[in-house]
């Protein structure tokens, strides 16, 4: 007993320490949570760069790119799907907020079509 009692003090420290360090000084869960879900987006939009289709690309290997454990994936999406339809809203937002901007630019109206194609 009396050697038992040593260990669970050991073992009561180091969760403490592991509780500790596993919740960052920085940002609130919510952020935290928001910044991994734009890792995993980030790193498929990354695969996607590099030449590769959507549909070729494997949970494991976005999960790697983003620096993340496989497991970690389905907190943020149900599925494969449910990530490529956040990317196409992603670029959808990135798409209007750019046609906005031009528009904003004072491009003359005749033109509006034209730029709005070339962006």
């Amino acid at each position: 007993m009396a050697v038992l009692r040593p260990l669970e003090s050991a073992l009561s420290v180091s969760k403490q320490l592991v509780t500790r360090t596993e919740t960052p000084a920085t940002g609130t869960r919510i952020e935290q949570k928001e910044r991994t879900r734009q890792r995993i987006c980030d790193g498929a939009l990354s695969l996607i760069g590099a030449g590769r289709s959507f549909t070729s690309l494997s949970l494991r290997e976005i999960t790697r790119e983003a620096g993340i454990v496989p497991a970690a994936f389905y907190r943020h999406f149900s599925d494969m799907d449910e990530l490529g339809l956040a990317l196409v809203e992603m670029g959808g937002v990135a798409l209007r907020r750019l046609l906005r901007e031009a528009r904003r630019d004072g491009i003359p109206p005749t033109d509006m079509l034209r730029g709005s194609v070339l962006i």
